[in-house]
């Protein structure tokens, strides 16, 4: 069986370690909860002196025009956009807002431009939506400048979209619902979740524990085993494990035919 990546390559990495009185870390324990289902709950964290949130809907709103005369050139291109983001809606990633909810607390809502990522070696969705944490509001102030790249914050803020998939319907507005893409602490918020689920679940998953902890890169785990019987052991107790905190493996890929046969 294939050892670590790592291993392979004889890369001994050095292992993060959280400093439990690190400002950033003492505020991710303090401030994460879980949902009924067992998804973990994070806010984004503001810089103390940020300053107030200005008008953000007309600069979304001209930059996703801007991106429909794009579609018109390149209707593939709208194509696999249009279905990024109704898998992302399927998923439960968004939901639709409604009139009465676009016209609530529209001070504490940040409206983010998206445009289109293309990863052509990509085995799922060649066309990736991010979202523009950098986008200026009307003060010239970006989400991005306001907020730590490190630590969740201490109060909630709706991120939302606009979309439609035809030019003559009505601009339709949309609320994102898990960490974005796009935004500075993403990166932090989403490895440091990980390393949650392994604190609260990982006693019950051994195998899956060490790979999640040690293994795990973003949101790829290039992992393996000595055996093909510790190979299949590893899988379900992976696939158990993320499915703690509602994350699904999307993609396999092995030197085993016997373990992608199964």
């Amino acid at each position: 069986m294939v050892c670590s990546f790592m291993e392979m390559d004889s890369i001994q990495p050095n292992q993060a370690l959280l400093d439990a009185s690190d400002p950033t870390e003492r505020h991710f324990a303090a401030t994460h909860k879980r949902s009924t289902d067992g998804v973990y709950v994070v806010e984004y964290h503001f810089k103390e002196k940020a300053t107030p949130i200005d008008s953000t809907l007309p600069q979304a709103i001209n930059r996703f025009f801007s991106l429909e005369r794009k579609f018109r050139r390149y209707p593939e291109l709208k194509q696999q956009y249009e279905a990024f983001l109704d898998d992302y809606l399927q998923r439960g990633h968004m939901e639709q807002l409604t009139s009465a909810q676009v016209e609530e607390s529209p001070d504490t809502c940040i409206y983010l431009p998206h445009h289109a990522v293309i990863k052509l070696d990509s085995l799922t969705n060649k066309c990736r939506v991010v979202f523009d944490g950098s986008g200026k509001d009307s003060s010239g102030v970006s989400l991005n400048d306001r907020l730590h790249i490190g630590p969740p914050i201490q109060r909630d803020l709706l991120g939302r979209i606009v979309w439609r998939t035809t030019e003559n319907e009505p601009l339709l507005h949309f609320r994102l619902l898990p960490v974005t893409y796009g935004l500075a602490p993403s990166p932090f918020l989403a490895v440091r979740v990980l390393k949650q689920l392994d604190d609260d679940h990982g006693h019950e998953y051994p195998a899956a524990a060490h790979a999640l902890l040690h293994d795990a890169y973003v949101d790829d785990i290039p992992t393996g085993a000595n055996t093909f019987e510790e190979l299949m052991i590893l899988e379900d107790e992976l696939i158990a494990l993320l499915d703690k905190g509602k994350f699904k493996l999307r993609k396999w890929s092995s030197n085993s035919w016997r373990l992608l046969k199964s």
